[in-house]
């Protein structure tokens, strides 16, 4: 699995851009579809996928070892 920095490493490499720039270009996304998901919207990037939230029923909560 890749973690952020790994990901901004790859879109720096991949955009030949520095990480700096990867890092602010990536954190301005996230950043847009956290706010536009919180909105109730949805995002559907063509050839990607498509964001949105969906309701889930409540689970049960297992209780903690003590």
């Amino acid at each position: 699995m890749m973690n952020k920095g790994e990901l901004i490493e790859r879109v720096a490499e991949e955009a030949s851009i520095s990480k700096a720039d990867a890092s602010r270009y990536l954190g301005a996304l996230l950043e847009t579809v956290s706010s536009e998901l919180k909105k109730g919207e949805e995002i559907q990037i063509t050839g990607f996928g498509k964001f949105y939230v969906r309701e889930r029923a409540e689970g049960r909560q297992k209780p903690p070892d003590g």
